[in-house]
């Protein structure tokens, strides 16, 4: 269910949807996670309380300052995108059960496995081969940086947070990348940061504050406790 939900589904929709939509589009509409999953985990034992809105909605609305142009506009592609978010909740809804029996590494080991395989068995029917192995063997060193450091180290870092947080609340400190994001523009490349983004990283950090400030829900008390 880890696999169906986190990689085959979403990964599907997202690819295909952020094939017809910007990439600005598909970063603000990935967003729409935190709203499924303030619905999804009010079900499931997670209360919803004014401490937990506040954290939530302060990092979703704060992240669509910052990541908005002013120019913003909805088609198949988005309405794919924000499909692609949907089953989200339900993945880390057994995640959390499976953390309960198993390590994080077992739960990527497999999610990987059985995701890549559908993926790549899926691309052999879909899509071209020819010239495939190239861009491969040429950007070898950038794919095994990003695998390994970037999403195998990252996604491990995360199911431990998981482990240690109910699912609102890391869903909540995760989407807080736009704010870092920005700060390392502003850092290293020197970017200034409109007045839409300035409110934004007010709004996010208000958001980040509330939801370390709210005590996790007891597991004992929710639907994935044991």
């Amino acid at each position: 269910m880890v696999t169906l939900c986190i990689v085959i589904i979403p990964y599907t929709l997202f690819f295909i949807g952020s094939s017809k939509t910007s990439g600005l589009n598909s970063s603000l509409l990935l967003l729409s996670e935190i709203i499924f999953t303030l619905v999804f985990t009010h079900f499931i034992g997670e209360k919803t309380t004014i401490i937990k809105l506040v954290g939530a909605l302060g990092v979703f609305v704060g992240a669509l300052f910052i990541l908005y142009n002013g120019n913003f506009r909805l088609n198949i592609g988005d309405l794919l995108v924000i499909l692609s978010t949907a089953t989200y909740p339900v993945g880390n809804f057994y995640a959390k059960k499976a953390l309960n029996f198993v390590s994080s590494s077992t739960i990527l080991l497999v999610r990987f496995l059985l995701g890549g395989f559908f993926i790549l068995i899926t691309s052999l029917f879909l899509e071209s081969q020819s010239g495939i192995l190239q861009p491969i063997i040429a950007n070898w060193g950038l794919i095994l940086f990003t695998g390994l450091i970037l999403l195998g180290v990252g996604k491990i870092i995360w199911y431990e947070g998981l482990k240690r947080l109910d699912i609102s609340k890391a869903i909540s400190l995760a989407m807080s990348f736009p704010l870092f994001s920005l700060v390392v523009l502003m850092a290293v490349f020197k970017e200034t940061p409109s007045v839409f983004q300035w409110l934004g990283m007010l709004m996010m950090a208000i958001g980040v504050f509330f939801s370390i400030k709210r005590v996790s829900v007891n597991p004992a008390l929710t639907k994935y406790g044991s």
